[in-house]
């Protein structure tokens, strides 16, 4: 019900600068995409305002503890199998799947790992 509140509000926001006669910049600020408010919006432009004021939130450490350990047991596994998913590491560690899952898409935006062509959740090492 907000969800369809917020979004009618938004129409009729939208609506009310079509009205004036001449261009204006309308500035959303939401959590929502705006393209679900209204499919005729131009791209709307993806800025980070004020990153002096609103950085990302740092890493926990404990992230980063968990980053490393699962790491070392997907490489561990690397060693002697070809490729590795998620429930491997559960089964073999005892490592949460999701949790692994997590990981391994992570560890494949760093280049530690690629997806293999034609699988959606299995990994295996760059070739080089």
């Amino acid at each position: 019900m907000a969800k369809a509140h917020r979004r009618s509000e938004q129409r009729q926001a939208l609506a009310r600068t079509r009205y004036l006669f001449h261009d204006v910049d309308f500035y959303i600020i939401s959590k929502d995409r705006v393209s679900d408010y209204d499919p005729f919006l131009p791209e709307p432009l993806d800025e980070q305002f004020r990153a002096d004021l609103f950085r990302p939130r740092p890493k926990r450490p404990e992230a980063q503890k968990k980053y490393d350990e699962i790491k070392i047991k997907v490489l561990e596994w690397l060693q002697t199998h070809d490729t590795v998913y998620a429930q491997q590491i559960y089964d073999h560690y005892g490592k949460w799947r999701k949790t692994v899952s997590k990981k391994l898409k992570e560890m494949c935006n760093n280049g530690l790992l690629e997806l293999v062509p034609g699988k959606k959740k299995r990994y295996r090492l760059p070739k080089k």
